[in-house]
């Protein structure tokens, strides 16, 4: 091939083409179109380079989803294990899994290089590939399609390679189907290829399995085979069972592998049953080649060697010294008026008989050792502070004393609050009393006024009500002269 690039130039029956610019618009390109297209002027591409190229694009992703499952022995791990003898369709299946947009576009581009490069490569004329990218140029759509719309769309343009099905021979496919796929993947895979494989065998297919095996086995009569054309289903399932013959109408997955590829187009003239279940039994090293693993970097961290010095050890001379004691003597003078008196200390040498006479002074913290009496007793009126009660702490008369002469003159302190408390209220009183009498004067005048302004003075009732508040007027009138 010839290798194509993004910047290759392109040449058509009419112009020069940028590589890259066609492919931003074949991505996009309905598949329909893409199908009509090659199927009028009759092109195919080999199913092996759509296989290549999902394998290139699926690689990174499926080496890094096994690095993280490393330590998983789960299933998925062990079949992507097979992944480089996938058939197409599981190919297919794992880019829907991983749905990725940035893989989705490199698929469709790397497609559309190896589709254009194997179009040059067989020489196709210029006037189709022209057709071709003017097709593209006059799609209007700019959103990708989904890859399992696009690649079941476009199938029909690749084709088997002569006894193969899905880029598989019929030696490989029966243990990458049976060890990497699933029973609903397989019948998805027939069909793709226009096999619809049964949920379950028919009364007479059964029939067909248990006269097949008691053939062999030499057992089979004529008699017996009329017997057991005769049984129904599950008669016949029990005499199976008895007979020790595997026989369901349940397909197992290998029943279901031989069915699509007994009845497939691709493999039909060339199946052949095989000879032993050992076809299944096979591990993906004695048929190809298994997906490498891929590791991560390995960083050694280099330790550099640290030379231990030797420690020279400083020995210093003691020199004795003569030791002094201190003798603290505590004179603790109890007067009414003086202050506790701080204790004097009074240092006492004792000489070494090998030293000259040498005096230390060693200061230490005196610690205040005088005990505290505190009083719980509920005091009453101005309490007293704590150093007053420090001073009296070795005088227990001095503060009964003390307290006693608190205790008598709390009466007379309440008395003199409560007179505060009684003259207060009574201003408070009096203040109230003047602002009703001056809201009610205000009140009256006004209501006065009003009747005057209104000309309601001359009703006999209304008359009546001023006199009425002239007499109130002059009452208060006569009160403010009374107080004031």
């Amino acid at each position: 091939m010839s290798n194509l690039t993004k910047e290759s130039i392109i040449v058509t029956s009419k112009k020069e083409y940028v590589l890259v610019d066609v492919l931003n618009k074949l991505i996009y390109l309905d598949p329909k179109k893409v199908t009509e297209f090659f199927s009028k002027i009759g092109f195919t591409f080999p199913r092996a380079l759509r296989i290549g190229v999902l394998k290139d694009v699926l690689r990174d992703q499926v080496q890094k989803t096994r690095y993280e499952r490393r330590t998983l022995a789960d299933e998925l791990n062990y079949r992507l294990s097979w992944f480089n003898e996938f058939t197409e369709l599981q190919l297919e299946n794992l880019l829907i899994f991983y749905d990725k947009q940035t893989i989705n576009l490199n698929y469709y581009e790397t497609l559309w290089i190896k589709l254009i490069d194997y179009m040059i490569e067989k020489s196709i004329s210029k006037i189709d590939l022209e057709q071709l990218f003017e097709l593209a140029f006059s799609e209007e759509n700019d959103k990708l399609y989904h890859t399992k719309t696009y690649n079941e769309t476009i199938n029909s343009i690749f084709f088997d390679e002569p006894n193969t099905i899905d880029g598989q021979s019929l030696e490989k496919i029966r243990p990458v189907l049976y060890k990497s796929s699933t029973v609903n993947e397989i019948r998805e895979l027939g069909s793709k290829y226009k096999v619809d494989v049964p949920r379950r065998l028919k009364k007479a297919q059964l029939a067909e399995i248990i006269l097949g095996e008691l053939k062999d086995r030499g057992e089979l009569t004529d008699k017996l085979e009329k017997e057991i054309k005769d049984m129904s289903v599950i008669i016949m399932q029990r005499f199976a069972k008895d007979h020790n013959i595997k026989a369901s109408t349940e397909l197992k997955k290998e029943e279901v592998i031989e069915f699509v590829l007994a009845n497939a187009n691709q493999t039909k003239e060339a199946y052949y049953e095989p000879s032993s279940e050992a076809s299944y039994d096979l591990e993906v090293q004695e048929i190809g080649e298994a997906l490498e693993e891929i590791e991560e970097p390995i960083v050694e961290e280099i330790i550099e060697e640290v030379k231990e010095e030797p420690i020279e050890e400083i020995v210093e001379e003691v020199k004795v010294e003569p030791v002094s004691e201190e003798i603290i003597t505590e004179e603790v003078v109890i007067e009414d008026d003086l202050p506790l008196v701080e204790p004097t200390v009074v240092e006492e040498v004792i000489e070494d008989e090998v030293i000259d006479e040498v005096v230390v002074s060693v200061e230490e913290e005196v610690v205040d050792k005088t005990p505290y009496i505190i009083n719980t007793a509920t005091y009453v009126g101005t309490r007293k502070e704590f150093n007053k009660v420090r001073q009296n702490a070795f005088k227990p008369e001095k503060i009964s004393k003390t307290h006693s002469a608190e205790s008598s003159s709390a009466p007379v302190v309440a008395s003199k609050v409560r007179e505060k408390r009684s003259v207060g209220r009574f201003f408070m009183v009096l203040a109230n009393l003047l602002v009703l009498f001056a809201l009610s004067m205000i009140f009256l005048v006004g209501l006065y006024v009003l009747i005057k302004v209104i000309g309601w003075d001359d009703h006999a009732f209304v008359k009546s009500v001023l006199n009425g508040i002239k007499s109130i007027i002059n009452l208060f009138k006569k009160f403010w002269d009374l107080i004031f």
